[in-house]
């Protein structure tokens, strides 16, 4: 990849909250699924303090499954639905 493609390479971002419920648990479960699936991705903490973790993507459809795989997992996590 040459200079020019790296600066549009990551633009896809989904914004994933740290106090969700179950948090670190579906981190490492979305990890295993990023993983699995070999879809690129990078974890950016937005700023000191903050309460939430960017997460970037190479392409649109990779951004819209995570987005889509994660909410399957915070309906999961929610108390009573199992």
């Amino acid at each position: 990849m040459d200079k020019g493609q790296a600066s549009n390479a990551w633009i896809y971002h989904v914004v994933m909250p740290l106090t969700a419920l179950r948090f670190l648990s579906r981190l490492q479960a979305m990890e295993d699924w990023l993983s699995e699936w070999e879809i690129p991705y990078e974890v950016v903490p937005l700023h000191a303090g903050d309460t939430a973790l960017l997460i970037r993507f190479p392409t649109e459809d990779f951004a819209h499954a995570f987005i889509a795989v994660e909410k399957e997992m915070a309906m999961a996590a929610l108390p009573g639905l199992h």
